[in-house]
């Protein structure tokens, strides 16, 4: 998504990379200095605050001078822009052989961006004079609201044998190769590189080189494939012409892209990144908020690691699901929130803002250790629950509420129910809304797929209605989504077999 905003922001990156609760805003010590201090109430009052991946028209971007590998990594982020004016910050002021190599590494970062001016700024010194002049011309426009995803819902396909052993960890898989191709939902295979057709059971031929690699994503439309080293080299493979390219990211293996966005993430335990991606490259968006306790467990027992399942964007992209092995969890913390200080926007969003982010997991104590009561004890995380984002604060979310649910917000946790054989839709602030019988198997937007005894049910979630979707009488084991989709992947395994069925 380019960007439409005819208006000016500004950004250190510094503070895209930290994002924990006891990090600090580095542009915080900057406002009083670019004279935007003394006005950040004036701004009207709904036009205070938003979120947006694409950054401002023109883009006043602050950087340390020791984090000279920033420009590289937010690089496709920054191409967003039609004018760039960088700032490099320094303790001490440098040499002029210092000042020389930093713009040297800057001008080699950015080459072919639309660079204005990149100008130096001492600690404890005014801004500089080019920097008021830009931030004096600006003006104040809200940015234009996204485009919603429209992916039509696919018909329902048979059960499909899976090549290979489900292995113990699909779930950190099978979510990753979804997409759609030729008009159905598709599941790469990369062992052998080609798609199977959910809809039909049709094996594509071979259009991907087989590997055992199993931490790649596919492209929405499945056409690239994403794949990292967990030290941040990404590749992206072009399956129709078989070019590769290369980009520098963040740490960790790629989860997911989102339909319709040039939006992405990767990581491992604990934490995600959001990725801009483009075409051919791609790079840093930001950090994902971590605010422990109600931040996704680390390392169970000193020994399990908790790793990412799937991560999910709202309709309208005001919140976010990131589901983890053991626990999810609902925030509207988005990647870069920008707030308006008189006729500039600044991305000042303070770490874990949002008061109404949750965490939620399952316990029922058959691992024999902790107590879910406590907040910080990760041991009592015993799974992840069946958790569907909604299409709005009005409707944020639904739980399957078959295990004993317990949600952690701030540094208080309560449990959500006893076990009972049903779900419930709740607000954004926890507040529960409606409760409907049946196991919840997943979801998305106002799509539920629901199963009452052997019967496949579609449910609104907002209203409730109902749709049959037949009869199954096939065990359901579990079920992943189909990013921004009513569709549903359901599966029925055993240590040595795996069958997936679309519905």
């Amino acid at each position: 998504m380019s960007s439409t905003w005819d208006a000016t922001g500004v950004v250190h990156l510094r503070d895209l990379v930290d994002r924990y609760r006891w990090d600090t805003r580095k542009l915080s010590a900057y406002l009083d200095r670019l004279g935007l201090g003394d006005v950040s109430q004036k701004a009207p009052p709904d036009q205070f605050a938003t979120s947006s991946f694409s950054p401002p028209k023109r883009l006043l971007v602050l950087n340390r001078d020791e984090d000279t590998d920033l420009w590289k990594r937010f690089r496709s982020w920054l191409s967003q822009a039609a004018e760039l004016h960088l700032v490099v910050c320094h303790y001490h002021r440098p040499d002029l052989e210092r000042q020389h190599q930093l713009e040297r590494e800057v001008f080699s970062a950015l080459a072919e961006l639309p660079l204005v001016q990149l100008v130096h700024w001492v600690k404890g010194e005014e801004a500089p004079t080019p920097l008021r002049l830009v931030l004096e011309g600006s003006k104040l426009n809200w940015p234009t609201p996204p485009a919603l995803p429209a992916l039509e819902t696919s018909g329902p396909g048979p059960w499909l044998e899976w090549p290979d052993p489900p292995g113990w960890q699909p779930e950190l898989d099978w979510p990753r190769w979804v997409c759609h191709r030729d008009g159905a939902p598709t599941m790469y295979h990369p062992s052998s590189g080609r798609f199977l057709n959910l809809r039909s059971g049709e094996w594509s031929e071979q259009v991907g080189p087989p590997t055992k690699q199993t931490r790649l994503c596919v492209a929405p439309d499945g056409q690239r494939l994403l794949s990292s080293n967990f030290r941040g080299q990404f590749s992206i493979l072009d399956l129709h012409s078989g070019g590769l390219q290369t980009f520098q990211g963040p740490s960790g293996f790629p989860i997911g892209i989102w339909p319709g966005q040039e939006i992405g993430w990767s990581g491992h335990r604990c934490t995600f990144n959001w990725l801009h991606l483009q075409q051919r490259t791609g790079g840093t968006l930001s950090a994902c908020d971590h605010d422990w306790p109600c931040g996704h467990e680390k390392k169970q027992y000193g020994y399990l690691d908790n790793e990412p399942c799937w991560v999910h964007l709202s309709p309208i992209y005001d919140a976010y699901l990131s589901v983890y092995q053991k626990d999810a969890v609902i925030s509207a913390s988005l990647p870069v929130g920008w707030r308006s200080f008189g006729t500039v926007w600044t991305a000042l969003n303070e770490p874990a803002l949002d008061p109404t982010r949750a965490l939620f997991f399952t316990h029922d104590g058959s691992a024999g250790t902790g107590d879910p009561r406590e907040a910080e004890d990760g041991d009592a995380r015993d799974l992840r629950p069946v958790i569907v984002l909604g299409p709005d604060p009005n409707y944020r979310y639904a739980l399957d509420l078959r295990r004993s649910v317990y949600r952690v917000v701030g540094e208080s946790v309560s449990e959500v129910n006893e076990p009972v054989d049903g779900y419930a839709v709740f607000d954004s602030n926890h507040d529960g809304v409606r409760y409907e019988t049946g196991r919840l198997l997943g979801g998305w937007g106002r799509s539920l797929i629901v199963a009452s005894g052997t019967e496949l049910r579609r449910e609104d979630l907002v209203s409730g209605q109902r749709t049959s979707l037949g009869r199954e009488s096939r065990e359901i084991s579990w079920a992943f989504p189909v990013p921004a989709s009513a569709n549903l992947i359901l599966v029925s395994q055993s240590p040595e077999r795996a069958e997936l069925r679309l519905v």
